[in-house]
């Protein structure tokens, strides 16, 4: 009898690693700075999902704007394009969701051997989306994944792209950008409880925010964004 081939979606990122020559770490580092897709699979696991189409039109109008800004819009439009290109070509099983770049930066920290994550990507037959997770789904590091396709595309481009990025240097880099954004959360839960008078529900807040900014939901201000934010912001403050 041959031995049989088995085609896999996917591989754990240590296999990922050892096929393309690196650790496990080191891709969970370029990930972290949109180097390459890596993925979680949580099959049979999150529960209460929604999802909202992402928009891929980013040829936009770019005569309003000086020279100044044009140039930065088409670098962040460039960057917006490479990313969509590769979701497109990353077509995702059932269970299985792109990781946001935050928190493989908290799965940097060697202090994390597991977080809960509330948003994710996800590409599928029917389009691209924008993932929320209703109810908190725990990730350990043995969760995370890289689709097959995306092994072969890193092949195929001759490697990781060496793009010039900032990495923290130490460990307390690293720590000074977490409390950093602690601060700014509790910051958020304290203007959101003196908002409230301290009642539990904030959804008049959202409501009026989404009235008095219906123009800028596409700059972090949308209800479902909002949503996200503030639960994230309480849970901070309260572990604080």
């Amino acid at each position: 009898m041959k031995n049989l081939k088995i085609t896999h979606s996917y591989q754990s990122l240590k296999q990922a690693g050892a096929l393309l020559g690196v650790s496990a770490n080191e891709l969970i580092h370029a990930g972290a700075f949109n180097q390459v897709q890596i993925c979680v699979n949580f099959y049979g696991r999150a529960n209460d999902v929604s999802m909202e189409r992402i928009e891929t039109d980013i040829d936009g109008d770019h005569t309003k704007f000086n020279p100044e800004t044009i140039e930065k819009r088409q670098a962040v439009d460039g960057l917006f394009s490479d990313w969509i290109d590769r979701l497109k070509i990353n077509v995702m099983p059932v269970g299985v969701y792109e990781v946001t770049q935050e928190d493989l930066r908290l799965f940097e920290m060697p202090k994390n051997k597991g977080i809960e994550l509330e948003e994710a990507y996800k590409s599928d037959d029917l389009g691209l989306w924008e993932v929320s997770f209703k109810s908190l789904v725990k990730t350990k590091r043995s969760d995370l994944i890289m689709l097959t396709t995306e092994i072969d595309r890193i092949e195929k481009s001759g490697g990781i792209n060496s793009t010039v990025i900032v990495k923290p240097s130490t460990t307390e880099d690293t720590t000074e950008d977490t409390t950093k954004v602690s601060t700014y959360l509790n910051i958020i839960a304290a203007l959101l409880y003196q908002l409230t008078s301290g009642k539990a529900n904030d959804t008049s807040v959202i409501n009026q925010i989404a009235i008095d900014f219906q123009d800028k939901k596409n700059a972090g201000l949308s209800e479902r964004t909002l949503q996200r934010v503030f639960a994230r912001a309480k849970r901070s403050l309260g572990a604080s």
